[in-house]
């Protein structure tokens, strides 16, 4: 997985609620722990902050960002596209004539993303990605692939480098939208996927 960047400025605001959360944690430990009978150590205290930090940050970053409550409230704009994505793809090599069946994977975290895209003659692994919640179109998932054919693949098909932008319908369950290749293949088109 990469890291992913993202135009919402809740990257700049979580990690400061993320630190206020860990100095208080840091304050609560010694009574707290005088509250179970047990003494706080005087080499607990310092690094204390940093331990907490460590595992709130990481809570947040695999499983907390995900709370719906978090977007009702407006703390978190990026959506979750974890899963897979089901559909099919359009593509200037043989004119737009056949839909094409493609499945997409997609693992992420607050912070770290990966796109898997896959059809019967290739895969391609996303090298980085961004996603937009300020487009006009609605949110957006764009991203740079490395694309690796099959060996059954047509001899004409080697490794080539492409983008594409995909925007996420608002009911967050089809992703839509294009792609084109570059040098090497020089190819584009329309790729259409659901949850």
């Amino acid at each position: 997985m990469h890291t992913y960047s993202t135009d919402s400025d809740e990257r700049s605001k979580i990690p400061l609620y993320l630190a206020i959360l860990s100095i208080l944690s840091a304050l609560g430990l010694p009574k707290a722990m005088n509250l179970l009978g047990f003494t706080t150590p005087w080499w607990l205290d310092a690094p204390a902050v940093a331990g907490f930090y460590t595992i709130y940050y990481r809570l947040f970053d695999t499983l907390l960002w995900k709370c719906t409550w978090f977007g009702k409230m407006g703390i978190i704009k990026t959506p979750d596209l974890n899963g897979t994505w089901s559909g099919y793809f359009l593509t200037s090599y043989d004119e737009h004539s056949t839909q094409k069946e493609a499945e997409i994977e997609i693992k992420q975290t607050w912070t770290r993303m990966l796109v898997v895209f896959k059809n019967g003659t290739s895969s391609s692994k996303s090298m980085t990605s961004s996603i937009i919640t300020t487009d006009a179109d609605g949110l957006v998932l764009s991203y740079q692939y490395q694309n690796e054919p099959k060996y059954t693949a047509a001899s004409t098909m080697n490794i080539h480098h492409g983008f594409t932008r995909l925007v996420l319908s608002k009911d967050r369950r089809q992703l839509d939208g294009e792609y084109f290749t570059g040098r090497g293949r020089l190819s584009y088109g329309s790729l259409h996927f659901k949850r």
